[in-house]
């Protein structure tokens, strides 16, 4: 498998929040995606006035770790998917060099945030946050 589906519950409290701590990440429970035992996520972060949406992900130690390269090696393709049309906002971004990319030593690494982002305000508008929430899709790419 190397993609999942999970939903952002909260946006309106997470962009608050956002907005008055400087930034807020979001975590999906654990799945292994090519093999890689992950919790996809995203990160809020506030930029001036407004707040951006960033990938993210947190490794845990996974069942095949001993198999695999090391630091993680694949780009993420994230899409927000629109509730009523089907159609993605799609961003691929490649791991920042900087993250917590390596083998995890304890249960789990922190989360890592990507360095591309997506407007949470232009989201919003074109309907993407319905009922409060973002569907969202975590692709690993090659």
């Amino acid at each position: 498998v190397d993609h999942c589906v999970f939903f952002v519950k909260g946006v309106e409290a997470l962009k608050e929040a956002t907005l008055r701590t400087g930034s807020v990440n979001y975590a999906a429970g654990k799945v292994y995606l090519r093999g890689y035992c992950i919790s996809p996520g995203v990160w809020f972060e506030k930029e001036g006035d407004w707040v951006m949406l960033y990938p993210a992900l947190q490794l845990h130690k996974g069942d095949m770790d001993d198999s695999f390269t090391w630091p993680f090696p694949y780009n993420i393709k994230l899409s927000v998917v629109h509730p009523m049309s089907g159609v993605k906002y799609i961003n691929v971004v490649a791991p920042s060099p900087f993250g917590n990319l390596e083998r995890p030593r304890n249960s789990s690494n922190e989360l890592t945030r990507f360095p591309t982002f997506l407007k949470l305000e232009d989201l919003t508008r074109d309907g993407y946050v319905h009922h409060d929430w973002l569907c969202v899709k975590s692709e690993l790419r090659i």
